[in-house]
């Protein structure tokens, strides 16, 4: 019995060293996974700030050829826009003037048909001013009844 008390004593006295080491190494572990959470946990904070780091000068990067890219596009658009301003008003000076041009002509015919006729009339003022003379002269009226009413006697 003592020798099993014995056995019992050296039992319980090898598993409180167990337990004690046990104890040791579980806190040793313990701290080398803290350690390690935070090596992690820092190391994956500087991996995300040197990701963000780079994404922003990526995203710079981006920014910049677009914003080239933009400008260029605008000036190929205003290059487009004065080609077109330019035909258009190639075509606007033609048409004009071309339309100006025949509507001169016309008014000029027509200035032309209007000094003819004025011709024509002042021709006639004038032959009527000398058929007046003839009238209002009595020897010339008579001398014009004369070849008239010969005329009709050669007639009948």
């Amino acid at each position: 019995m003592l020798r099993r008390r014995g056995e019992r004593i050296e039992m319980f006295a090898n598993s409180r060293l167990v337990e004690e080491e046990l104890v040791k190494r579980l806190e040793i572990i313990d701290r080398g996974l803290r350690d390690e959470f935070s090596r992690n946990r820092e190391e994956g904070a500087a991996s995300a700030k040197s990701q963000r780091e780079e994404l922003g000068k990526s995203l710079e990067g981006v920014r910049s050829i677009v914003d080239l890219r933009l400008k260029q596009l605008q000036d190929d658009n205003a290059k487009q826009i004065d080609k077109m301003r330019a035909t258009v008003d190639e075509k606007l000076q033609g048409t004009l003037e071309k339309r100006l041009g025949e509507s001169f002509k016309l008014v000029s015919d027509r200035l032309e048909q209007v000094h003819q006729g004025l011709g024509a009339m002042q021709q006639l003022a004038s032959d009527v001013g000398g058929l007046q003379k003839v009238l209002t002269n009595v020897r010339t009226r008579g001398g014009w009844g004369e070849v008239q009413l010969g005329s009709l006697l050669e007639e009948v």
